[in-house]
């Protein structure tokens, strides 16, 4: 990689290479909070690009760097041994959940709509050192671990030649615990299953309470109200079966590992690619865990931000462009606040070396190099990692931003950078779903195998190559898209 004083700009990576690009619907304070915290060195990040223009946030990584960094933290984290995490890093992640949990017992409490200066300040550092500093630090590890276990996975099994279908492959990462959203499925299934309507509602008032904050992400909280979910239990009574479907969850956790086992047992696999399949299901199954306390954790920050923008008569919008690290200065400093509408028209955060830094200079230049070089990768075909099986022919449309998930047609194929739990509305209308990033631990393999949606992770480039209403096969029997 050059040194950073020989790019333009400071771009922190080489624009020669192949560039992952990323775009979300966020917010620099909503980012910054977790990115803050899991750039530092003992865990390491690849080196990042990121651009906020108003609300929307554009990432660029570099690949090779992306899989590099992967590897090193990889070996690093889990060293000589591969067969699982060690007993300190599994105690150290459980006391970081409890720890937040605890922290959001308490903030939970606050009036943050009567709360003076002086105890917005004591709640919000409170909050910010123990979510940004202690929880994220070691939370994006079983992402990296996952990713790059799942990785190696299948590399080891094509080195040693083993007959195994790709679906298979990916099955022996399905993690035997429920994810957040089969959580949320699994309990609003007991709560259809009650027989009276008086029961049913007053259930479902606590399931408001309970799983509120599944749409909540980078772009701030979009609390689910109780319209959503009642719609969601009607169609569950009208489409019925529903004992089955209960059954499915409550042998769901059997049902995995009877299937792991039966794949080990049939392709005859070593110790050491189980033990790359458990590491690989571990780390997704934290990462899952991660993202769920994210997004509840996104509600109080928000609030935190809310409160914020009250004392500095600013809106919203206008506050999640301070960072948190910030309070003070613009608070001490009302002539600070000219600022935030420079930023609102350009903000990078750029991270090199485990370090995040910021500015706000030259934004549409360093933008415009960074779309420049994107735009000149070309690509002869597409191919990626199966996630689930399966072969349909479909309509592409693209989903860039998690804003336009609702605009997606029911029964097209879902065409995305990546996915995020803001993407599940698409995701559940889509035939299949094809991903620029991610591997068989991504949160789209998750949620593919979970609604048995066929699904290619990892293409690179679909997002760019392929467009809204072209005509394609997914091939994910081989892991292969052709335009038709």
């Amino acid at each position: 990689m050059p040194k950073l004083a020989k790019n333009r700009y400071g771009i922190t990576f080489d624009l020669q290479g192949d560039l992952f690009r990323w775009k979300v619907d966020g917010y620099p304070a909503l980012i910054f909070s977790a990115y803050y915290g899991a750039k530092r060195p003992q865990y390491g990040w690849p080196r990042s690009e990121i651009i906020f223009i108003h609300n929307n946030c554009f990432w660029w990584n570099d690949w090779k760097d992306i899989m590099d960094n992967g590897r090193n933290c990889f070996h690093k984290l889990i060293k000589s041994d591969q067969s699982d995490f060690t007993a300190s890093f599994y105690h150290n992640l459980h006391q970081t959940h409890k720890l937040l949990d605890q922290e959001l017992r308490r903030i939970a409490k606050i009036d943050f709509s009567t709360i003076s200066l002086s105890a917005l300040r004591k709640a919000w550092f409170q909050f910010f050192k123990i979510y940004t500093l202690k929880f994220w630090p070691i939370n994006i590890s079983p992402e990296v671990i996952g990713y790059a276990a799942g990785v190696f996975l299948e590399k080891k099994i094509k080195k040693q030649a083993v007959s195994i279908t790709p679906d298979e492959i990916s099955q022996l990462t399905v993690f035997p615990q429920l994810s957040f959203l089969l959580e949320e499925e699994y309990a609003l299934l007991k709560i259809a299953c009650l027989p009276s309507a008086r029961e049913r509602s007053q259930q479902l008032t606590k399931h408001v309470q309970n799983f509120s904050w599944i749409l909540n992400g980078y772009h701030g909280a979009r609390p689910l109200n109780r319209d959503f979910f009642e719609k969601r239990l009607k169609k569950l009574l009208q489409l019925g079966g529903i004992d089955k479907k209960l059954d499915h969850f409550r042998h769901y956790a059997r049902d995995v590992r009877h299937n792991f086992k039966n794949i080990v047992h049939r392709r005859h696999l070593n110790s050491e690619i189980i033990n790359l399949a458990r590491l690989a299901q571990q780390g997704a199954y934290w990462q899952d865990q991660r993202k769920k306390k994210q997004l509840i954790a996104t509600e109080y920050i928000v609030d935190l931000y809310r409160a914020l923008a009250r004392h500095l008569s600013l809106t919203l919008e206008q506050a999640l462009f301070i960072n948190w690290i910030e309070f003070d200065k613009f608070v001490n400093n009302h002539q600070r606040l000219v600022e935030i509408k420079e930023r609102q028209r350009g903000f990078r955060f750029y991270i090199s070396r485990n370090q995040l830094l910021t500015s706000k200079n030259n934004i549409q230049a360093i933008f415009n190099e960074l779309e420049k070089r994107y735009s000149k990768i070309s690509v002869a075909g597409l191919t990626g990692t199966v996630a689930y099986a399966g072969k349909v022919k479909g309509i592409v449309q693209v989903i860039k931003d998690g804003k336009d998930v609702r605009k997606f047609v029911s029964g097209r194929i879902l065409v995305a950078l990546m996915t995020s739990p803001d993407y599940i509305v698409a995701i559940k209308k889509a035939k299949a779903i094809i991903t620029d990033d991610g591997g068989i631990t991504s949160h789209a393999a998750i949620v593919a195998r979970e609604l048995k949606k066929p699904c290619i992770v990892g293409t690179k480039f679909a997002s760019k190559v392929l467009h809204d209403g072209d005509l394609v096969e997914v091939d994910a029997e081989q892991g292969i898209v052709k335009k038709i």
